[in-house]
């Protein structure tokens, strides 16, 4: 199932002995898109591996795990692990197509049976009530932290007449449907990354 890493925000973290913090983040590969660590405040910040995750709860808003709360207060820090990158910082980054700016991303949409990172939600005006559209993952060509930008092989007139995306309780367009509008994605997994280094 598609999720917004927005409405995984504040979602508890169900432990073998109770109930303890709660989502603040995503970890995430920039080289797989794939989730390397929910990042759980929990008196301090600590990182889970979604490996060691249940289903999402949607009714309780948990998460469950054999972790028990001892465990996840000895977890490690998300800084850590450095190779991984912020989703929540990624949703404040501009979006560039190949001619021009396009917008903004607002959101991600990770697939929770393989905790990976499928799609960018991006704000394609700057009014209040903005209109998104869902962009595929495998069209950012590059990222850039320092100039918190993310590339995608994509004109931005194509962007902003892809379906409207209505939010995180709604459904994106389906694969069939983004690929007949975008075509064949070029990249498979990962992408340049410029850390401004």
């Amino acid at each position: 199932m598609l999720r917004s890493v927005i409405g995984l925000e504040g979602v508890a973290i169900a432990a073998a002995d109770g109930e303890i913090g709660r989502v603040v983040d995503l970890r995430f590969d920039l080289a797989s898109w794939a989730v390397r660590g929910l990042v759980v405040e929990a008196g301090r910040p600590t990182l889970i591996s979604p490996r060691l995750l249940g289903p999402v709860d949607d009714v309780r808003r948990v998460v469950p795990t054999p972790l028990t709360r001892a465990q996840i207060l000895a977890s490690p820090r998300p800084d850590a692990d450095r190779g991984a990158e912020s989703a929540r910082e990624l949703t404040e980054y501009f979006a560039l197509g190949l001619d021009e700016e396009i917008g903004r991303v607002t959101d991600l949409l990770v697939e929770d049976q393989v905790w990976a990172i499928r799609h960018l939600v991006v704000a394609v005006d700057e009014s209040p009530g903005a209109r998104r559209v869902v962009v595929p993952v495998g069209w950012v060509s590059w990222v850039s932290i320092e100039a918190r930008s993310v590339m995608l092989a994509l004109r931005r007139s194509l962007v902003r007449a892809a379906p409207t995306y209505g939010g995180s309780g709604d459904l994106p367009p389906d694969d069939a449907r983004l690929a007949a509008h975008y075509g064949r994605a070029p990249f498979v997994a990962g992408v340049a990354r410029d850390s401004g280094v």
